[in-house]
């Protein structure tokens, strides 16, 4: 039973040989090959590890479009127009020297649908729940992540020099907590 993955690969909840404890697996659909990653699920999920070294985290009680402006302003920088298309919320990306910075919300809808969906107008009214991506962080804040780790502390400074509260991560988040 799959339990992630993008149609390429999947990990997967293999219960051929224990019906009570299954394996974890990774199988690669393309490649036609199959990996044991963990004997249980507890076992699994006892493996992942928490990955937030790069993003940011905004502080803000303003809207997304104003903190996007401000940013804009102080870094030089334009942002392309918000994409909802991957996710369903907005995704603000801009160049930022030779980085990729992105800017997205923290309050998000709890699913979405696409127009092209052939369900879409039956689908679209029950997309007005919200949740947040980090529920020990605030909902009005957002969080801004750059693809070159080391210019996280030059937009902070710059940032920060222009009243633009924003933090790591990982002053909210401890990576080794377990809940």
């Amino acid at each position: 039973m799959p339990i992630d993955g993008d149609g390429h690969w999947y990990i997967c909840l293999d219960y051929r040989k224990d019906k009570q404890q299954p394996k974890v697996s990774w199988i690669d659909v393309e490649c036609d090959n199959q990996e044991d990653i963990a004997d249980s699920f507890a076992a699994f999920l006892a493996l992942l590890e928490l990955d937030v070294e790069n993003e940011l985290v905004i502080e803000t009680e303003s809207s997304i479009e104003d903190v996007s402006k401000q940013i804009e302003a102080v870094l030089q920088i334009k942002f392309d127009e918000p994409d909802y298309f991957n996710s369903g919320y907005a995704n603000y990306r801009s160049k930022y020297k030779d980085s990729w910075i992105w800017l997205t919300p923290n309050k998000v809808p709890q699913g979405f649908v696409r127009e092209n969906d052939k369900r879409y107008n039956i689908l679209k009214e029950q997309m007005d729940i919200f949740s947040v991506r980090y529920i020990e962080i605030p909902q009005t804040h957002l969080f801004l992540e750059l693809s070159e780790e080391e210019l996280n502390n030059e937009v902070i400074q710059k940032l920060s020099d222009n009243n633009i509260l924003i933090k790591p991560i990982s002053a909210y988040i401890q990576k080794n907590s377990t809940g």
